[in-house]
Protein backbone atom coordinates (compact mmCIF):
# COMPACT_ATOMS: atom_id res chain seq x y z
CA UNK A 1 0.00 0.00 0.00
CA UNK A 2 1.35 3.40 -0.98
CA UNK A 3 2.01 6.10 1.63
CA UNK A 4 -0.39 8.54 -0.07
CA UNK A 5 -3.18 5.97 0.31
CA UNK A 6 -2.20 5.36 3.95
CA UNK A 7 -2.48 9.09 4.60
CA UNK A 8 -6.04 9.07 3.23
CA UNK A 9 -7.01 6.04 5.33
CA UNK A 10 -5.36 7.50 8.46
CA UNK A 11 -7.26 10.75 7.95
CA UNK A 12 -10.52 8.84 7.78
CA UNK A 13 -9.61 7.00 10.98
CA UNK A 14 -8.98 10.31 12.76
CA UNK A 15 -12.45 11.44 11.73
CA UNK A 16 -13.95 8.18 13.05
CA UNK A 17 -12.06 8.51 16.33
CA UNK A 18 -13.35 12.03 16.98
CA UNK A 19 -16.92 10.89 16.34
CA UNK A 20 -16.67 7.96 18.74
CA UNK A 21 -16.73 7.72 22.52
CA UNK A 22 -14.55 4.60 22.54
CA UNK A 23 -10.87 4.66 23.58
CA UNK A 24 -8.48 5.30 20.71
CA UNK A 25 -6.58 2.02 21.07
CA UNK A 26 -9.80 0.00 20.88
CA UNK A 27 -10.92 1.76 17.70
CA UNK A 28 -7.55 1.20 16.06
CA UNK A 29 -7.39 -2.45 17.12
CA UNK A 30 -10.87 -3.16 15.72
CA UNK A 31 -10.08 -1.33 12.48
CA UNK A 32 -6.81 -3.12 11.74
CA UNK A 33 -8.25 -6.55 12.57
CA UNK A 34 -10.79 -5.96 9.79
CA UNK A 35 -8.21 -4.68 7.26
CA UNK A 36 -6.09 -7.66 6.28
CA UNK A 37 -4.29 -5.63 3.58
CA UNK A 38 -2.37 -3.75 6.30
CA UNK A 39 1.04 -5.22 7.03
CA UNK A 40 3.02 -4.44 10.18
CA UNK A 41 4.86 -1.54 8.49
CA UNK A 42 1.63 0.04 7.26
CA UNK A 43 0.03 -0.34 10.70
CA UNK A 44 3.07 1.24 12.34
CA UNK A 45 2.94 4.24 10.00
CA UNK A 46 -0.80 4.77 10.53
CA UNK A 47 -0.82 4.27 14.30
CA UNK A 48 2.20 6.52 14.93
CA UNK A 49 0.87 9.21 12.60
CA UNK A 50 -2.64 9.13 14.07
CA UNK A 51 -1.35 9.42 17.66
CA UNK A 52 0.95 12.29 16.68
CA UNK A 53 -2.00 14.16 15.18
CA UNK A 54 -4.26 13.45 18.17
CA UNK A 55 -1.64 14.63 20.68
CA UNK A 56 -1.07 17.83 18.69
CA UNK A 57 -4.55 18.27 17.28
CA UNK A 58 -5.12 21.90 18.29
CA UNK A 59 -1.63 22.94 17.15
CA UNK A 60 -2.14 21.38 13.73
CA UNK A 61 -5.62 22.90 13.54
CA UNK A 62 -4.19 26.36 14.28
CA UNK A 63 -1.44 25.95 11.68
CA UNK A 64 -3.96 24.54 9.20
CA UNK A 65 -6.11 27.68 9.40
CA UNK A 66 -3.06 29.82 8.62
CA UNK A 67 -2.25 27.60 5.64
CA UNK A 68 -5.77 27.91 4.23
CA UNK A 69 -5.44 31.69 4.48
CA UNK A 70 -2.33 31.51 2.29
CA UNK A 71 -3.02 28.71 -0.21
CA UNK A 72 -5.81 26.39 -1.29
CA UNK A 73 -5.08 22.78 -0.45
CA UNK A 74 -7.68 20.44 -1.91
CA UNK A 75 -7.58 17.95 0.96
CA UNK A 76 -9.73 17.19 4.00
CA UNK A 77 -8.89 18.89 7.30
CA UNK A 78 -7.66 15.54 8.67
CA UNK A 79 -5.36 14.98 5.66
CA UNK A 80 -3.95 18.49 6.03
CA UNK A 81 -3.17 17.79 9.70
CA UNK A 82 -1.25 14.65 8.71
CA UNK A 83 0.72 16.59 6.08
CA UNK A 84 1.49 19.24 8.72
CA UNK A 85 2.66 16.46 11.08
CA UNK A 86 5.04 15.04 8.47
CA UNK A 87 6.35 18.49 7.51
CA UNK A 88 6.83 19.71 11.08
CA UNK A 89 8.63 16.58 12.28
CA UNK A 90 10.87 16.61 9.18
CA UNK A 91 11.89 20.25 9.54
CA UNK A 92 11.98 20.48 13.36
CA UNK A 93 13.68 17.26 14.58
CA UNK A 94 13.34 18.33 18.23
CA UNK A 95 9.59 18.75 17.93
CA UNK A 96 8.98 15.19 19.15
CA UNK A 97 11.06 12.22 20.24
CA UNK A 98 8.45 9.63 19.25
CA UNK A 99 7.98 10.13 15.50
CA UNK A 100 10.38 9.88 12.55
CA UNK A 101 8.49 10.25 9.24
CA UNK A 102 11.39 9.33 6.95
CA UNK A 103 12.05 6.13 8.89
CA UNK A 104 8.39 5.13 8.71
CA UNK A 105 8.02 6.03 5.04
CA UNK A 106 11.17 4.30 3.78
CA UNK A 107 10.01 1.08 5.48
CA UNK A 108 7.02 1.10 3.13
CA UNK A 109 8.39 2.70 -0.04
CA UNK A 110 12.15 2.25 -0.28
CA UNK A 111 12.74 5.09 -2.74
CA UNK A 112 10.52 7.68 -1.04
CA UNK A 113 11.17 10.28 1.66
CA UNK A 114 8.91 12.67 3.52
CA UNK A 115 9.98 15.40 1.07
CA UNK A 116 9.08 13.36 -2.02
CA UNK A 117 5.73 12.29 -0.55
CA UNK A 118 4.84 15.90 0.28
CA UNK A 119 5.95 17.01 -3.19
CA UNK A 120 3.76 14.40 -4.89
CA UNK A 121 0.70 15.45 -2.88
CA UNK A 122 1.14 19.23 -2.69
CA UNK A 123 3.05 19.98 -5.91
CA UNK A 124 3.74 23.68 -6.45
CA UNK A 125 2.09 24.51 -3.10
CA UNK A 126 4.80 22.70 -1.11
CA UNK A 127 7.17 25.65 -0.63
CA UNK A 128 4.42 27.95 0.67
CA UNK A 129 2.99 25.11 2.78
CA UNK A 130 6.35 24.56 4.49
CA UNK A 131 7.01 28.26 4.92
CA UNK A 132 3.65 28.88 6.60
CA UNK A 133 4.21 25.97 8.98
CA UNK A 134 7.70 27.15 9.95
CA UNK A 135 6.64 30.77 10.44
CA UNK A 136 3.58 29.87 12.53
CA UNK A 137 5.42 27.32 14.68
CA UNK A 138 8.39 29.59 15.35
CA UNK A 139 6.11 32.49 16.28
CA UNK A 140 4.21 30.29 18.76
CA UNK A 141 7.47 29.13 20.35
CA UNK A 142 8.69 32.72 20.66
CA UNK A 143 5.50 33.80 22.42
CA UNK A 144 5.57 30.82 24.80
CA UNK A 145 9.06 31.84 25.95
CA UNK A 146 7.63 35.24 26.95
CA UNK A 147 4.99 33.79 29.31
CA UNK A 148 5.17 35.39 32.76
CA UNK A 149 4.90 32.30 34.91
CA UNK A 150 4.88 34.26 38.16
CA UNK A 151 1.63 36.00 37.29
CA UNK A 152 -0.96 33.28 36.64
CA UNK A 153 -3.57 35.92 35.94
CA UNK A 154 -1.60 36.92 32.86
CA UNK A 155 -0.96 33.43 31.49
CA UNK A 156 -2.24 33.28 27.91
CA UNK A 157 -4.18 30.01 28.02
CA UNK A 158 -5.17 30.32 24.38
CA UNK A 159 -1.51 30.53 23.37
CA UNK A 160 -0.66 27.38 25.34
CA UNK A 161 -3.71 25.67 23.84
CA UNK A 162 -2.53 26.51 20.33
CA UNK A 163 1.07 25.42 20.90
CA UNK A 164 0.67 22.37 23.14
CA UNK A 165 -2.89 21.30 22.24
CA UNK A 166 -3.78 21.58 25.91
CA UNK A 167 -7.36 22.89 26.29
CA UNK A 168 -7.57 26.15 28.24
CA UNK A 169 -10.34 24.82 30.53
CA UNK A 170 -8.17 21.86 31.53
CA UNK A 171 -5.01 23.92 32.12
CA UNK A 172 -6.85 26.47 34.26
CA UNK A 173 -7.95 23.59 36.52
CA UNK A 174 -4.38 22.42 37.20
CA UNK A 175 -2.22 25.56 36.80
CA UNK A 176 -1.73 26.03 40.54
CA UNK A 177 0.03 22.66 40.84
CA UNK A 178 3.12 24.00 39.05
CA UNK A 179 5.83 25.41 41.29
CA UNK A 180 7.94 27.03 38.57
CA UNK A 181 8.19 27.61 34.85
CA UNK A 182 10.41 24.57 34.33
CA UNK A 183 7.76 22.23 35.77
CA UNK A 184 5.08 23.72 33.55
CA UNK A 185 7.20 23.45 30.40
CA UNK A 186 8.29 19.89 31.19
CA UNK A 187 4.68 18.92 31.76
CA UNK A 188 3.40 20.48 28.53
CA UNK A 189 6.22 19.09 26.40
CA UNK A 190 5.87 15.60 27.88
CA UNK A 191 2.09 15.68 27.50
CA UNK A 192 2.46 15.41 23.71
CA UNK A 193 5.03 12.61 23.79
CA UNK A 194 4.40 8.88 23.70
CA UNK A 195 4.15 7.25 27.13
CA UNK A 196 6.64 4.44 27.78
CA UNK A 197 5.83 0.80 28.37
CA UNK A 198 6.05 0.19 32.13
CA UNK A 199 6.58 -3.22 33.70
CA UNK A 200 6.25 -4.49 37.26
CA UNK A 201 8.34 -7.42 38.48
CA UNK A 202 6.28 -10.13 40.17
CA UNK A 203 8.43 -10.90 43.21
CA UNK A 204 6.42 -14.05 43.92
CA UNK A 205 8.06 -15.63 40.90
CA UNK A 206 11.33 -13.83 40.22
CA UNK A 207 13.66 -10.97 41.10
CA UNK A 208 14.46 -7.60 39.60
CA UNK A 209 18.03 -8.76 38.92
CA UNK A 210 16.83 -11.83 37.03
CA UNK A 211 14.47 -9.82 34.81
CA UNK A 212 17.15 -7.25 34.08
CA UNK A 213 19.62 -9.98 33.10
CA UNK A 214 16.98 -11.83 31.09
CA UNK A 215 16.06 -8.77 29.00
CA UNK A 216 19.72 -7.83 28.51
CA UNK A 217 20.37 -11.28 27.08
CA UNK A 218 17.56 -10.66 24.60
CA UNK A 219 19.02 -7.25 23.71
CA UNK A 220 15.92 -5.49 25.03
CA UNK A 221 16.97 -2.32 26.88
CA UNK A 222 15.13 -1.58 30.10
CA UNK A 223 15.49 1.32 32.51
CA UNK A 224 14.73 1.26 36.23
CA UNK A 225 12.15 3.53 37.78
CA UNK A 226 13.69 6.37 39.77
CA UNK A 227 10.70 6.38 42.14
CA UNK A 228 9.78 2.83 43.14
CA UNK A 229 11.44 -0.61 43.28
CA UNK A 230 10.68 -3.60 41.05
CA UNK A 231 9.65 -1.36 38.18
CA UNK A 232 11.16 -1.09 34.69
CA UNK A 233 10.22 0.88 31.61
CA UNK A 234 11.08 0.99 27.94
CA UNK A 235 10.54 3.71 25.36
CA UNK A 236 10.70 1.04 22.64
CA UNK A 237 7.81 -1.13 21.58
CA UNK A 238 8.19 -4.70 22.87
CA UNK A 239 6.25 -7.72 21.61
CA UNK A 240 5.44 -8.98 25.11
CA UNK A 241 3.47 -11.93 23.76
CA UNK A 242 6.82 -13.36 22.63
CA UNK A 243 8.60 -12.79 25.95
CA UNK A 244 8.66 -15.90 28.23
CA UNK A 245 8.84 -13.77 31.39
CA UNK A 246 5.54 -12.14 30.47
CA UNK A 247 3.82 -15.39 29.48
CA UNK A 248 4.98 -17.01 32.74
CA UNK A 249 3.66 -14.19 34.94
CA UNK A 250 7.08 -12.95 36.04
CA UNK A 251 6.28 -9.44 34.81
CA UNK A 252 3.08 -7.44 34.48
CA UNK A 253 2.31 -4.33 32.47
CA UNK A 254 1.44 -1.70 35.07
CA UNK A 255 1.89 2.05 35.14
CA UNK A 256 4.42 3.47 37.61
CA UNK A 257 1.82 5.59 39.43
CA UNK A 258 -0.57 2.65 39.57
CA UNK A 259 2.14 0.60 41.29
CA UNK A 260 2.72 3.45 43.73
CA UNK A 261 -0.94 3.28 44.82
CA UNK A 262 -0.56 -0.30 46.06
CA UNK A 263 2.67 0.64 47.86
CA UNK A 264 0.86 3.51 49.60
CA UNK A 265 -1.92 1.09 50.61
CA UNK A 266 0.88 -1.06 52.08
CA UNK A 267 -0.99 -4.35 52.58
CA UNK A 268 0.43 -6.77 55.14
CA UNK A 269 0.48 -10.55 55.13
CA UNK A 270 -2.73 -12.20 56.43
CA UNK A 271 -4.77 -8.99 56.15
CA UNK A 272 -8.17 -8.82 54.43
CA UNK A 273 -8.16 -6.22 51.67
CA UNK A 274 -10.95 -4.77 49.55
CA UNK A 275 -10.07 -3.43 46.10
CA UNK A 276 -13.42 -1.68 45.72
CA UNK A 277 -13.13 -0.57 42.07
CA UNK A 278 -10.83 -3.32 40.84
CA UNK A 279 -11.42 -3.01 37.09
CA UNK A 280 -9.11 -5.40 35.25
CA UNK A 281 -7.20 -6.13 38.46
CA UNK A 282 -3.76 -4.57 38.00
CA UNK A 283 -3.64 -3.30 41.57
CA UNK A 284 -5.36 -6.44 42.88
CA UNK A 285 -2.54 -8.59 41.52
CA UNK A 286 0.10 -6.20 42.88
CA UNK A 287 -1.50 -6.27 46.34
CA UNK A 288 -1.31 -10.06 46.27
CA UNK A 289 2.37 -9.84 45.39
CA UNK A 290 3.02 -7.42 48.28
CA UNK A 291 1.21 -9.79 50.68
CA UNK A 292 3.30 -12.71 49.37
CA UNK A 293 0.00 -14.48 48.61
CA UNK A 294 -0.84 -14.54 52.32
CA UNK A 295 -4.19 -12.96 53.06
CA UNK A 296 -7.53 -12.31 51.35
CA UNK A 297 -8.21 -9.83 48.56
CA UNK A 298 -11.73 -9.10 47.35
CA UNK A 299 -11.61 -7.64 43.86
CA UNK A 300 -14.92 -5.84 43.49
CA UNK A 301 -16.50 -3.99 40.58
CA UNK A 302 -19.95 -3.29 39.18
CA UNK A 303 -19.24 -4.80 35.75
CA UNK A 304 -18.42 -8.44 35.05
CA UNK A 305 -16.55 -7.62 31.83
CA UNK A 306 -13.99 -5.67 33.87
CA UNK A 307 -13.45 -8.47 36.38
CA UNK A 308 -13.55 -11.51 34.11
CA UNK A 309 -9.80 -11.56 33.37
CA UNK A 310 -8.73 -11.34 37.04
CA UNK A 311 -8.90 -15.08 37.83
CA UNK A 312 -6.68 -15.84 34.81
CA UNK A 313 -4.25 -13.04 35.73
CA UNK A 314 -4.13 -14.20 39.35
CA UNK A 315 -3.37 -17.77 38.29
CA UNK A 316 -0.65 -16.61 35.91
CA UNK A 317 0.88 -14.52 38.73
CA UNK A 318 0.81 -17.46 41.14
CA UNK A 319 -1.90 -16.02 43.40
CA UNK A 320 -4.55 -18.01 45.26
CA UNK A 321 -5.72 -15.23 47.61
CA UNK A 322 -8.01 -13.33 45.20
CA UNK A 323 -11.82 -13.54 45.05
CA UNK A 324 -13.81 -11.50 42.52
CA UNK A 325 -17.17 -9.99 43.43
CA UNK A 326 -19.72 -8.11 41.34
CA UNK A 327 -21.60 -5.50 43.36
CA UNK A 328 -24.93 -4.19 42.15
CA UNK A 329 -26.40 -0.90 43.35
CA UNK A 330 -29.92 -1.88 42.20
CA UNK A 331 -29.84 -5.07 44.26
CA UNK A 332 -28.09 -3.19 47.08
CA UNK A 333 -25.76 -6.15 47.61
CA UNK A 334 -22.70 -4.13 48.64
CA UNK A 335 -22.78 -5.38 52.21
CA UNK A 336 -22.73 -9.00 51.05
CA UNK A 337 -19.00 -8.47 50.50
CA UNK A 338 -18.51 -8.20 54.26
CA UNK A 339 -19.65 -11.79 54.77
CA UNK A 340 -16.49 -12.89 53.01
CA UNK A 341 -14.32 -11.50 55.83
CA UNK A 342 -13.71 -12.87 59.34
CA UNK A 343 -14.85 -9.77 61.25
CA UNK A 344 -17.13 -8.42 58.49
CA UNK A 345 -14.79 -5.47 57.93
CA UNK A 346 -11.51 -4.98 56.08
CA UNK A 347 -8.05 -4.06 57.34
CA UNK A 348 -7.55 -1.88 54.26
CA UNK A 349 -9.84 -0.60 51.52
CA UNK A 350 -8.60 0.79 48.23
CA UNK A 351 -10.95 2.98 46.22
CA UNK A 352 -9.42 3.68 42.83
CA UNK A 353 -12.39 5.77 41.78
CA UNK A 354 -13.77 6.21 38.26
CA UNK A 355 -12.54 9.58 36.96
CA UNK A 356 -11.90 11.65 33.85
CA UNK A 357 -8.66 9.76 33.25
CA UNK A 358 -7.01 13.11 32.62
CA UNK A 359 -3.69 11.73 33.87
CA UNK A 360 -3.56 9.29 30.93
CA UNK A 361 -3.74 11.81 28.08
CA UNK A 362 -0.46 10.61 26.55
CA UNK A 363 -2.09 7.20 25.99
CA UNK A 364 -5.54 8.47 25.04
CA UNK A 365 -5.16 12.10 23.87
CA UNK A 366 -8.89 12.54 23.26
CA UNK A 367 -9.54 12.58 27.00
CA UNK A 368 -8.19 16.12 27.27
CA UNK A 369 -10.77 17.32 24.74
CA UNK A 370 -13.72 15.57 26.39
CA UNK A 371 -13.44 17.22 29.82
CA UNK A 372 -15.94 19.97 30.64
CA UNK A 373 -17.63 21.35 33.74
CA UNK A 374 -20.82 19.34 33.28
CA UNK A 375 -19.01 16.01 32.94
CA UNK A 376 -16.70 16.88 35.84
CA UNK A 377 -19.59 17.61 38.21
CA UNK A 378 -21.30 14.34 37.30
CA UNK A 379 -18.09 12.39 37.95
CA UNK A 380 -17.52 14.23 41.26
CA UNK A 381 -20.96 13.20 42.54
CA UNK A 382 -20.19 9.58 41.74
CA UNK A 383 -16.77 9.76 43.37
CA UNK A 384 -18.04 11.07 46.69
CA UNK A 385 -20.87 8.51 46.64
CA UNK A 386 -18.42 5.64 46.09
CA UNK A 387 -16.10 6.94 48.79
CA UNK A 388 -18.96 7.25 51.29
CA UNK A 389 -20.25 3.75 50.47
CA UNK A 390 -17.03 1.77 50.70
CA UNK A 391 -15.46 3.70 53.59
CA UNK A 392 -18.00 1.93 55.79
CA UNK A 393 -16.18 -1.32 55.10
CA UNK A 394 -12.99 -0.23 56.91
CA UNK A 395 -12.49 -1.62 60.42
CA UNK A 396 -11.45 0.67 63.30
CA UNK A 397 -7.72 1.49 63.02
CA UNK A 398 -7.89 0.27 59.44
CA UNK A 399 -6.73 2.27 56.42
CA UNK A 400 -8.61 3.78 53.50
CA UNK A 401 -6.80 4.85 50.31
CA UNK A 402 -8.60 6.96 47.72
CA UNK A 403 -6.95 7.29 44.32
CA UNK A 404 -7.58 8.44 40.74
CA UNK A 405 -5.67 8.68 37.48
CA UNK A 406 -6.69 12.32 37.26
CA UNK A 407 -4.72 15.56 37.39
CA UNK A 408 -7.72 17.71 38.37
CA UNK A 409 -8.13 18.83 42.03
CA UNK A 410 -11.94 18.66 41.73
CA UNK A 411 -11.59 14.87 41.56
CA UNK A 412 -8.78 14.59 44.08
CA UNK A 413 -8.03 17.02 46.91
CA UNK A 414 -11.55 18.51 46.87
CA UNK A 415 -13.22 15.07 47.14
CA UNK A 416 -11.00 14.02 50.06
CA UNK A 417 -11.57 17.34 51.82
CA UNK A 418 -15.34 16.96 51.47
CA UNK A 419 -15.22 13.37 52.71
CA UNK A 420 -13.17 14.20 55.82
CA UNK A 421 -15.52 17.08 56.68
CA UNK A 422 -18.52 14.74 56.53
CA UNK A 423 -16.84 11.79 58.25
CA UNK A 424 -15.07 12.77 61.49
CA UNK A 425 -14.49 9.06 62.22
CA UNK A 426 -11.73 9.20 59.58
CA UNK A 427 -8.53 11.17 59.96
CA UNK A 428 -5.76 11.94 57.47
CA UNK A 429 -2.54 10.03 58.07
CA UNK A 430 0.96 10.59 56.77
CA UNK A 431 0.99 9.23 53.23
CA UNK A 432 4.21 7.32 53.95
CA UNK A 433 2.99 5.85 57.25
CA UNK A 434 3.11 2.08 57.58
CA UNK A 435 5.07 1.61 54.31
CA UNK A 436 7.66 -1.17 54.28
CA UNK A 437 9.21 -0.48 50.87
CA UNK A 438 11.60 2.37 50.08
CA UNK A 439 10.16 5.09 47.80
CA UNK A 440 12.11 8.00 46.35
CA UNK A 441 9.94 10.94 47.42
CA UNK A 442 12.05 13.56 45.60
CA UNK A 443 9.89 13.16 42.51
CA UNK A 444 6.54 13.19 44.30
CA UNK A 445 4.42 16.13 45.41
CA UNK A 446 3.48 15.20 48.96
CA UNK A 447 1.14 17.15 51.22
CA UNK A 448 0.39 15.42 54.53
CA UNK A 449 -1.89 12.50 53.62
CA UNK A 450 -1.85 13.14 49.87
CA UNK A 451 0.55 12.57 46.99
CA UNK A 452 0.56 13.49 43.31
CA UNK A 453 2.75 12.03 40.60
CA UNK A 454 2.79 12.81 36.88
CA UNK A 455 4.96 13.17 33.79
CA UNK A 456 6.46 16.57 34.61
CA UNK A 457 9.46 14.80 36.20
CA UNK A 458 8.79 11.05 36.04
CA UNK A 459 7.75 8.45 33.46
CA UNK A 460 4.39 8.08 35.21
CA UNK A 461 0.95 9.01 34.04
CA UNK A 462 -0.87 11.42 36.34
CA UNK A 463 -2.12 9.89 39.59
CA UNK A 464 -3.45 11.13 42.92
CA UNK A 465 -3.76 9.20 46.17
CA UNK A 466 -4.78 10.01 49.74
CA UNK A 467 -4.52 7.88 52.88
CA UNK A 468 -6.90 7.95 55.83
CA UNK A 469 -7.51 5.92 59.00
CA UNK A 470 -10.78 5.04 60.67
CA UNK A 471 -10.67 5.92 64.36
CA UNK A 472 -14.27 5.24 65.39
Amino acid sequence: MRVATLIEHSAELIRIIFNSSQPVDRILSTYFRSKKQYGSKERKFSVNTIYLVLRNYLLFEFIGKNIQNEIQVDKSDEQIKILIAITLTSNFPNFTKSYSPDELIINIEKTETSESILQSILGENLAKFKQTISTTFEELNKKVKEIDFYNFGSVDYQLIQNRYSFPAFFLEKIINSFRNRSELMNFLENSIEQAPLVLRVNTLKTTTEHIEKNFNEQNIPLQKSIVIPNCFYSSNRIQLSEIPAYKNGEIEVQEEGSQLISLILSPKANEEILDACAGAGGKTIHIGDLQKNQGLIIANDIEFKRLKEIPKRAQRAGLTSVITYISNSKKNNFKEILKLTKEHLFHRVLIDAPCTGSGTIRRDPLKKFRINEKILKKINLNQIKILENYSKFVRINGFLVYSTCSLIPDENEFIVEQFLENNPNFIPVNILEDIDISINTNFLRIHQNQVNIDFRNTISDGFFMAKMMRID
